[in-house]
């Protein structure tokens, strides 16, 4: 568990609506002797960690320690439990209807009440009384803003949230954290509370080439005439034994997991033997055999849900094949390298693959793609498509949603997507523009309005397709830039973060200017302004990615380092120089 680094105070006024209670609960130094936390002898983990979570954030916060005990007494208590304990005190909670994670938290009198599902919702439910009501933030793993308060009425609460996806992985650094994860009330796929026992490309971790393609090259796939292991051979049947063998053992010593994943490699191979293009004609698709073969895995464990991906040459829904209402598809959108919604005419064929899938099953979630994977740095303004983006996967009735971002220390404003993806999985019709608002506020303060102007105009002006950047646009961001960074010259945290978000406007002008030259070397170079602007954003580039000590700017290339990228771009330019000249002599 990461700890936090640092927390940032900040004092404001909550006041609290009254609506139809006449008693409420009071947190402060005059009522702290007739309050505690109430819980069951026997709570579960999940409750004994989220009273912990209050009773440490009400001192933090209000400077009162509140005890936590295990039987009920005559003063204010704030009761946190599941099932059976919560109904003692309030029989109208169904807690059965809350699922794994969902919560209600309800003002009963002098009490408070938090009634979790049969998972982590009682903790969940905390962190959003904390978040709600106490006015508390956690906008990143090292940046937790809590307000400084001397009492807090808590008055007429009455929420229930129930999520509607199962899984809300996010995938990003910060959001990997532990303490991070459980505040936003994320479910990885891989975690302490993951919910995969084998997840995405599992083939070869079942079956490495390494253990078993020298005396079996039978087992993988045939690839112009010769077997190769560059996937495993889906119509093999001891390859079918072996994966049903290694997840039978597996599902019985790791009970706690829900999902099994039989999926292709990460490549767009696929086996071309006789009886894998026999399933392919059947199923009018490449990918047939590997849905077919995780199809009948799912029949063979129907008390378990085995997923597989839909991704590469799987991506497109077989034909003539019913499928498992125990087989998960975690169908995966093809990217693009700039943004467009998926409601729009660039996602056509998408749509269809996706319609094509629920009409086979309505047993899948999603993995999305929420940057531009070849240019981690580059402006990618995507931020407002996110929450349309996912309300459409949800529409359709999908119940589980991966993000996969960045999982290195750098990106476009990869703390705020991780934010705000957080928040919208949880919840898909939250504000977004009220959470980005929120977050530039609390992370990067003074300079928040500046570069709120520069997303909403990156968002309008750079979407829909690609190559919009323009000269001017440059200019006009890099001014709102130098506004924000002036803002925040006197605040040294502030004002390397927001040097960190300028990197991908950098990148993005050494691009612009590298095809500039490109399209039209002698007017391009007739201009020295646009030159020295193309020197300018390098260094800064190479300045700032050094200060923040970023390795990689390529999804697939994590040992190039950032001097060779400088060094390439910096040898283009004179050459598409010298070439210039010698067009004019």
């Amino acid at each position: 568990m990461k700890p936090i680094k640092m927390f940032v105070w900040f004092c404001f006024l909550l006041t609290s609506a009254l609506i139809g209670f006449s008693q409420s609960m009071v947190l402060s130094k005059q009522t702290v002797k007739n309050t505690s936390i109430l819980i069951a002898p026997d709570a579960s983990q999940a409750c004994q960690k989220a009273a912990n979570e209050l009773q440490n954030y009400i001192k933090k916060t209000i400077n009162i320690d509140i005890p936590i005990v295990t039987s009920r007494n005559s003063g204010s208590q704030i009761i946190i439990g599941q099932d059976k304990f919560i109904n003692q005190y309030a029989s109208g909670i169904n807690t059965a209807k809350l699922n794994a994670d969902g919560y209600t938290i309800l003002s009963k009198g002098n009490d408070l009440i938090i009634a979790g599902g049969s998972g982590r919702g009682a903790l969940f439910g905390v962190y959003t009384l904390l978040e709600n009501y106490f006015g508390c933030r956690m906008y990143s793993t090292d940046v937790v803003k809590l307000p400084q308060l001397k009492t807090l009425t808590l008055k007429s609460i009455n929420l229930t949230e129930v999520p509607r996806l199962i899984l809300r992985d996010v995938f990003y650094l910060g959001a990997m954290d532990s303490v991070y994860a459980d505040w936003h009330k994320l479910v990885h796929a891989r975690s302490t509370y993951s919910l995969f026992g084998l997840f995405a490309h599992s083939g070869f971790q079942v079956m490495p080439p390494s253990q078993y393609f020298k005396s079996h090259p039978e087992y993988y796939s045939l690839i112009n005439g010769t077997r190769q292991p560059s996937q495993l051979d889906p119509t093999n049947k001891d390859v079918f034994t072996i994966m049903q063998g290694w997840l039978n053992a597996k599902m019985k010593n790791q009970p706690q997991y829900d999902y099994w994943s039989v999926s292709i490699e990460d490549n767009g191979t696929y086996c071309q033997c006789d009886n894998c293009q026999k399933v392919i004609a059947a199923t009018n698709s490449p990918g047939g055999p590997a849905i077919v073969f995780a199809n009948k895995m799912a029949q063979a464990f129907p008390k378990e849900t085995i997923s597989a991906l839909a991704y590469s040459f799987t991506r497109n829904p077989p034909s003539n094949i019913k499928l498992a209402p125990n087989l998960n598809i975690m169908y995966c959108p093809y990217f693009k390298e700039y943004v467009a919604g998926y409601n729009s005419p660039d996602y056509a064929d998408m749509r269809k693959q996706v319609d094509g899938w629920f009409n086979l099953t309505n047993n899948i979630f999603v993995w999305d793609y929420v940057i531009d994977f070849k240019a981690l740095q580059s402006i990618y303004p995507n931020l407002y498509n996110l929450k349309p983006n996912l309300q459409y996967f949800i529409r359709k009735g999908a119940t589980g949603y991966f993000a996969e971002g960045n999982i290195f220390p750098d990106g476009e404003f990869a703390e705020l997507r991780a934010y705000l993806l957080s928040k919208l999985t949880w919840n898909p019709d939250a504000n977004d523009d009220a959470i980005i608002s929120d977050f530039l506020q609390g992370y990067y303060g003074a300079a928040a309005p500046a570069l709120k102007k520069y997303i909403q105009l990156t968002s309008q002006q750079l979407t829909g397709g690609p190559d919009k950047l323009t000269d001017d646009m440059i200019t006009t961001y890099t001014g709102l830039f130098n506004q924000a960074m002036q803002s925040v010259q006197n605040q040294p945290a502030l004002l390397k973060r927001v040097k960190k978000e300028k990197i991908s406007l950098d990148y993005s002008a050494i691009q612009f200017y590298l095809k500039d030259a490109e399209k039209d070397g002698n007017q391009f170079f007739s201009n020295p302004q646009k030159s020295a602007k193309f020197n300018g954003y390098m260094q800064e580039f190479l300045s700032s990615v050094k200060d923040n000590n970023i390795k990689r700017l390529i999804h697939s290339q994590n040992n190039i380092p950032m001097s060779q990228f400088y060094m390439q771009w910096k040898n283009k330019m004179t050459d598409l120089q010298s070439k210039s000249m010698l067009k004019k002599n």
